[in-house]
Parts: structure tokens; sequence; C-alpha cells
């Protein structure tokens, strides 16, 4: 929660919280297709984007869980 607190009190100012630099992170990550039509990310998170995705009380086991159910 203090996480989320602190990253919310950044937003619109500047540096790695922002709201420009939490764009920038999530622009980061990749995914792909397979033959399957899933979608799978190419890299595992950074810790920039593990704290990011923590504050929000989510996790990379669950954005990978998102992908693989998206569909192009």
């Amino acid at each position: 929660m203090a996480e989320k607190s602190r990253i919310l009190n950044h937003i619109g100012g500047s540096g790695p919280w922002s709201k420009d630099g939490i764009i920038s992170e999530l622009e980061k990550i990749k995914a792909f297709s397979l033959s399957d039509g899933g979608l799978h990310l190419m890299n595992p998170l950074t810790k920039t984007q593990r704290e990011l995705f923590a504050a929000f009380e989510t996790n990379e086991k669950e954005l990978r869980a998102f992908v693989g159910r998206l569909e192009l």
C-alpha cells in the first residue's frame, strides 16, 4: 500500500513514477504470438515493472495469464 501511495503521489511529476515514466515502463513489455493464437511475454518483467504491478496488487503471473488469454 505504501508503494502504491508513493507512485500515485508522483504521477504527474517527473522521474520513473511519473505518468510518462509509467507509460514508458509499460511500453517496454513485449509479447509475441504463437501458432495457438495466444500471446506470450517475451521477457520477464524488470524490477521497476514488478514494483509497479505490485503497487497495484498484481504480479507477473497474473499478467502472463491475462496476456495468454488475449487473441490477435
